[in-house]
């Protein structure tokens, strides 16, 4: 079996049935205070497709909850086995998982998602699938009809495809005007940032959300699994894949996130926005200008293969203020003689080097910058800049009507 040695240090196993034999793929679902969950079972169990599929909810919250919450989420749990029983069948089988109370030190929405995807990985090392795949979603998430269906084409058709990035957008209609406001904003500043990484030449600028992508069962016991971070666990583990390549997009079918308040985790759609509401929806956001000085370290980094430790200060002094600041500061240079020595050719260099160069180191510095040099600017502002500079200057400038600009470059 692919995963035995890997699922030694796991978790035990929640579910106890045997799944099928022809199962392809499972979508995981954390679950904490979700009464509209079933409206995202719905709407997988709406999709057409012939494949067998699991779909695993894990019912959780934290320890420190009061009665109340507990009491609703042991209601949850029982509805959702009341609906496996009405609507599990052949090719799409419900499998709610009572995780319960969970310790301060992990509870959130990855250590759910890990409890999740690990129970995925039991359910296709029982039928030996490596190649079955793991799709993660949320509980407030709405899919397409063909969501499964693409889903099962891209990973049963291309062994090269080891994870999928899925488009997403955030429903406007029917949501509460400064809900709708404030989505708007935070997803403009999405698309605005993947796509300034992208105009610099940053081999992988995916959005990473937590409700929108999958991976091939081997890949995730590959890397070691799903973190337990109780936020951001989405970045970090695509972030650790995406450098080893076979992702794609998936350009024939998306999913809609709600648009919502929320305090559970420390960054993330929640908390941006109700920042933005309490900014008065005045968003700021890293400049470009901050984005472009990364683009010296793309363009450039392969001067540092085989070069010595003089060489190294050399290329730091070079580059824009700001990162020069930050690598002399970090462990750049010690990182960069470190990738040479485990390096016998341009092309393992240049992977080991992004490995330690990657999103995470981005995002460190784009919050040193704009800590020693740089003032956060308008979204708004910075997203034209972009459309400017790639020769799209616009006189737009409402957040709606720009918001529609991005959607029509992003993928």
């Amino acid at each position: 079996m692919f995963a035995n040695r890997y699922l030694l240090a796991q978790n035990k196993i929640f579910i106890k049935t045997l799944p099928d034999e022809q199962l392809l793929g499972l979508v995981v679902i954390p679950c904490y205070s979700e009464p509209d969950i079933f409206k995202t079972l719905d709407s997988l169990r709406a999709c057409n497709f012939t494949c067998v599929i699991e779909v695993i909810v894990v019912v959780n919250y934290p320890e420190t909850v009061n009665d109340t919450v507990t009491q609703a989420n042991k209601s949850i749990f029982e509805q959702l086995e009341q609906y496996s029983a009405n609507y599990s069948t052949h090719i799409i089988q419900f499998k709610p998982i009572w995780l319960g109370a969970v310790r301060k030190k992990f509870a959130g929405a990855g250590y759910a998602r890990k409890i999740g995807m690990d129970e995925a990985v039991y359910r296709l090392n029982a039928v030996n699938n490596g190649n079955g795949f793991i799709a993660s979603l949320d509980g407030d998430t709405l899919v397409e009809p063909n969501y499964i269906s693409e889903l099962e084409s891209v990973f049963h058709g291309d062994s090269k495809t080891r994870q999928v990035v899925v488009p997403f957008c955030h429903p406007k209609e029917g949501v509460e005007v400064d809900l709708k406001r404030a989505i708007t904003l935070y997803e403009l500043y999405m698309r605005y940032f993947r796509l300034a990484m992208e105009h610099i030449g940053w081999p992988w600028s995916y959005h990473t959300v937590g409700s929108a992508f999958a991976v091939r069962a081997s890949v995730y016991v590959e890397q070691g699994g799903m973190n337990k971070k109780n936020a951001g666990e989405d970045f970090y583990f695509l972030n650790k894949l995406f450098p080893l390549g076979g992702t794609e997009v998936l350009k024939n079918t998306m999913v809609y996130p709600a648009a919502r308040l929320s305090a559970r985790v420390p960054f993330g759609t929640g908390p941006a926005m109700k920042q933005i509401i309490e900014s008065h929806f005045n968003y700021e956001v890293y400049t470009l200008h901050s984005i472009l000085d990364i683009q010296y370290f793309i363009d450039q980094h392969s001067v540092l293969y085989n070069t010595s430790e003089t060489e190294v200060e050399q290329f730091m002094d070079n580059a824009p203020g700001n990162l020069s600041e930050f690598w002399k500061q970090s462990e750049f240079k010690t990182n960069v003689l470190e990738c040479n020595s485990k390096s016998a050719s341009k092309e393992s260099f240049q992977k080991h080097l992004f490995r330690k160069f990657d999103a995470f180191q981005i995002v460190k510095y784009l919050n040193f910058a704009h800590e020693k040099h740089y003032v956060k600017s308008n979204v708004e502002i910075e997203f034209k800049a972009l459309l400017t500079l790639k020769g799209m200057a616009t006189k737009l400038d409402t957040a709606a009507a720009l918001l529609r600009i991005a959607e029509t470059l992003d993928y």
